[in-house]
This record gives structure tokens, sequence and C-alpha cells, in this order.
């Protein structure tokens, strides 16, 4: 009798350990990480919301054999769609970092995804971003102050409570140049 072959997904994918059903770190009889996705969603809004273990920004993580701690939505996705390249995001056309649902999921660079992000508002910028110490007018007004050898990086620095170089920045334009 002749064995049959598995054809062997990409190294790395996560495919290669769903031909293997062994997902599950431990146990007897492990479960495939398409079952444990299945079982960790509840359906809102057409996105299947992740309600298992999340990081501190709401993006659902899972253990996979071989990979450790994973996103979610990118086990989802390399699940239902296929390996991801290197180098490539995963996207979510929902907005919602939750969401493992693969038709809500498409692949995309590091530049698309932040084109993305800024184009749905969710880029921190500037007073946004929560670790401003001033705002946009201050920053006016410190351009406005600023005149060499009378009223110093320094002495606005002092002023403000912020470091002469962020004075700096703020007078050539590096920064809050709005």
């Amino acid at each position: 009798m002749q064995e049959q072959k598995r054809a062997t997904p990409p190294k790395g994918s996560i495919l290669a350990t769903e031909s293997a059903p062994k997902t599950r770190v431990s146990g007897k009889n492990p479960v495939p990480a398409s079952a444990r996705i299945r079982a960790l969603v509840i359906v809102k809004n057409g996105c299947w919301e992740w309600v298992g273990s999340k990081d501190r920004k709401g993006y659902g993580r899972m253990w996979v054999r071989g990979r450790g701690n994973t996103p979610a939505h990118r086990a989802s996705y390399e699940i239902h769609k296929g390996p991801i390249p290197d180098g490539f995001c995963v996207l979510h056309a929902c907005d919602n970092p939750q969401c493992v649902n693969p038709d809500h999921l498409s692949l995309g660079s590091l530049a698309d995804n932040n084109a993305d992000m800024r184009r749905k508002g969710r880029h921190a910028h500037a007073e946004t971003s929560g670790h401003a110490k001033i705002t946009a007018a201050i920053a006016a007004h410190i351009r406005a102050e600023y005149k060499p050898y009378i009223n110093t990086y320094r002495a606005l620095g002092q002023q403000y409570g912020i470091a002469m170089e962020t004075v700096r920045d703020i007078i050539k334009g590096y920064t809050w140049n709005n």
C-alpha cells in the first residue's frame, strides 16, 4: 500500500499547523485553530468579534503551535484565505480591531495600513497623541515669541515646561507644523 502525502503549506504558515490538527498546546484531543476561532467569536453587525484574549489595543490574540501568541485576525486570514507574505499587514475594512471575519480582512503594505489609519482618523497626532505637553495654540505662541539671542530656545522651554530641543523643533518646523 502506498502512503498518501499531504501538500505542504509554506513554512511558518498557520495552515502548516492546521493540516495536522494539533494546534492546541496541550491535551489529548487538540482542537484546530479554525474551530477555536469559531468558538471564540460573537457575530455583531457582520463582524466576528473576538471574545478571547486581547492585547491592550483590543486586537484578539490566540496561541498557535509553532507560532506562539498570534494576532487572531492574522490567524483567521491565513486559515480562510491563505498565507500572509512577508512584510504584509492584515487590514480591517470594518475598522474593528476585535473582528476576525475573513470577509472584512485584506492584505496591504505598512504604508497602506498607515494611510488607512489616517483616513479613518485613528492616527494619534499632535494633541491627540496623549503624550503632548502643549497644544497647537501654544506652539504658535512659541513661534511668535521666539527672538534669537533675546527669547532663546532655553528660555521658551522653561517658560512652557518643555525641553529646549522641542522648542527648536517647533521653531524650525520639524514638529507642530500643522
